[in-house]
């Protein structure tokens, strides 16, 4: 029962620091795209994007940023 009290705790500190937002505002707004292509890996993509098979997502990188992400599973005890 703690263990879910402090749970419970924990996110609802976390909900009201993510809606209180930044101290200061940003210069310029912020836009992320999460995109995720089921099936297929990521270095098919990168090989596709410098032989410009895939025009439209280029244009995105160029206009931003491209970041890697690593999704790891936790197996349960």
């Amino acid at each position: 029962m703690r263990t879910i009290a402090l749970w419970l705790a924990v996110l609802s500190a976390g909900t009201a620091a993510l809606a209180a937002g930044p101290a200061t505002a940003p210069s310029q707004p912020r836009n992320v795209i999460l995109m995720g292509w089921d099936g297929c890996h990521r270095n098919h993509v990168n090989a596709l994007l410098k032989q410009d098979r895939l025009p439209n997502l280029k244009k995105l990188i160029a206009e931003g940023t491209l970041v890697d992400i690593v999704i790891a599973v936790l197996k349960a005890r």
